[in-house]
């Protein structure tokens, strides 16, 4: 991507994004991803959750919550158990971070299937609207893959 959003210092944050669903392939589980990186500078992240959603615009919204701070997670594995050994994903009903083979970071935000009588489009979103002092985070913007032998 050429254009990235950077995310200096906010009280409040909102990442949306849509996609039309005619493009997606029908009878097929997609997963939505955020895609960001944090700077040196980060703050604010390690001690907040957001909240996700992936839904049809107009349509039923299931909420999770999700952390944009690996510390957090190592933070919860120590306080946990020193030795446990945690992939990224969901855990706690938490969604964590995992970083990517190219460099940038990604936290599931929630899943779609794409059935053929539906239309419209596909919305994704993060909010944090509970804390202020957060900055730090470039965000490339949302991916939405579908999932393997599921169509």
């Amino acid at each position: 991507f050429e254009d990235v959003a950077q995310l200096i210092h906010a009280c409040w944050f909102e990442f949306r994004g849509t996609i039309d669903i005619q493009i997606l392939s029908p009878s097929t589980l997609y997963t939505a991803y955020l895609i960001f990186k944090a700077t040196r500078h980060a703050h604010g992240f390690s001690n907040q959750a957001g909240n996700s959603t992936v839904r049809l615009v107009g349509g039923e919204k299931f909420i999770r919550t999700v952390v944009l701070s690996a510390k957090r997670r190592r933070r919860r594995i120590r306080n946990l158990n020193a030795n446990t050994s945690m992939p990224r994903g969901r855990y706690n009903d938490h969604n964590y971070p995992g970083k990517r083979g190219d460099g940038w970071t990604e936290v599931e935000l929630g899943e779609f299937f794409c059935n053929r009588e539906q239309e419209g489009e596909l919305e994704m979103s993060v909010i944090d609207v509970s804390s202020c002092g957060e900055g730090g985070l470039i965000v490339q913007w949302f991916e939405v893959i579908g999932q393997r032998g599921s169509s």
